[in-house]
């Protein structure tokens, strides 16, 4: 599965949503403005949920004339900022614009030895999947007497892939396609 999740400060909630779910990340960053706070700001977050394989992608190397001088400045600023702890990670250039290393090498970048964007994620190590903890995605907060922060209030999410049991009653929450049960 493949998400979608903007940088942007107002999507943060969709992105941590996006990533709470993924074992691994796509990280793009621009050739032209570089490293922003936003970056560092989804680095971390992406850390914090414990996503340990990274592809760093330097994007729009076209309208840096595809510079080697670019990228490897690029590469030295993203140096431990960007780093997972205890992870690896891997470094990009490439432009989406015309598909230069998406799928396919160019004479373009012909300075960088690496692999493509698809080279990379067909090395990702595959067997750790489905081997995360718990996650609980809060999609929302429901408050039933009107009060803001009540003991009222409701948590709103979903669990993928994963029965669980609801205590005190012992009651198994509905999958899609169940009756819904009552709490």
């Amino acid at each position: 599965m493949i998400i979608d999740a903007p940088g942007h400060k107002e999507f943060l909630r969709n992105m941590l949503t996006g990533a709470s779910y993924a074992e691994a990340a796509v990280l793009i960053i621009d050739a032209k403005e570089g490293i922003r706070e936003q970056t560092r700001r989804h680095a971390y977050l992406l850390s914090l949920v414990g996503i340990r394989q990274i592809i760093l992608v330097i994007n729009k190397m076209d309208l840096v004339e595809y510079s080697a001088e670019v990228f490897d400045r690029l590469t030295r600023e993203v140096g431990n900022c960007l780093s997972p702890p205890g992870g690896s990670e891997s470094l990009h250039p490439m432009s989406a614009l015309s598909g230069i290393n998406v799928t396919r090498k160019d004479a373009a970048l012909a300075w960088y030895q690496g692999p493509s964007l698809v080279e990379a994620l067909d090395s990702l190590d595959y067997k750790t999947f489905g081997r995360r903890p718990f996650r609980f995605p809060v999609q929302d907060v429901y408050s039933l007497d009107g009060k803001k922060s009540s003991w009222k209030d409701r948590v709103g999410g979903s669990v993928e892939g994963m029965e669980i049991l609801v205590l005190p009653k012992g009651k198994k929450p509905r999958s899609r396609d169940q009756e819904i049960p009552r709490f």
